[in-house]
């Protein structure tokens, strides 16, 4: 991690300008040692060279900054300036950045965004991939009322004549049923 940095700054000091690629390298290393801030400084730091140079990666790679250290508040937080600035800067999210947005919310027990990150995603067309799933059943298993908001919305997407929305529904039903399954004791 520290290499990069160092890399970094010699290449800063002879003069090389840093692209998208190197910036986001640098917001990734910060992600594998769940360092949130040095990532985001990164961040601060592209878009003052340059506000148009994050693409899509940079935007998923913060994003997957924030879900390393997803629980905090302000995780979340930094996650929402994420993908309001990805939207301020006409980019469509991708399957990972709506899993991850929805990932954080999740982590941070925000129901209103967990819900609207999946009404979103749905919306898009992306099925919630089953590890998104499971990670909602585990919540729906310790939160009553996390259960019936997302039992709500599974029912709303159930009525629709959507493929996207019926199998979005399977798959949280799926994932739920099996995490009750495996609460359950056997007789």
């Amino acid at each position: 991690m520290q290499l990069a940095f160092q890399l970094f700054e010699n290449m800063l000091a002879s003069k090389v300008v840093p692209n998208a690629v190197t910036y986001t390298a640098l917001i990734e290393a910060s992600s594998f040692i769940g360092d949130m801030q040095r990532g985001f400084s990164v961040y601060q730091l592209m878009k003052a060279k340059d506000p148009t140079m994050p693409n899509l990666r940079t935007y998923a790679t913060l994003l997957h900054t924030c879900a390393a250290a997803a629980g905090s508040g302000e995780a979340l937080q930094r996650a929402r300036g994420v993908m309001e600035d990805l939207v301020k800067q006409g980019l469509e999210p991708d399957r990972r950045v709506h899993h991850l947005f929805v990932k954080i919310a999740a982590q941070s027990l925000n129901t209103a965004w967990t819900i609207r990150g999946l009404q979103v995603m749905v919306t898009a067309g992306e099925v919630p991939s089953h590890k998104c799933c499971q990670i909602l059943a585990e919540l729906m298993a310790n939160d009553f009322e996390f259960q019936c908001q997302i039992k709500t919305v599974i029912n709303q997407w159930n009525g629709e004549d959507s493929t996207v929305c019926i199998q979005s529904a399977d798959r949280l039903e799926q994932q739920w049923r099996k995490l009750d399954s495996s609460r359950t004791p056997a007789p």
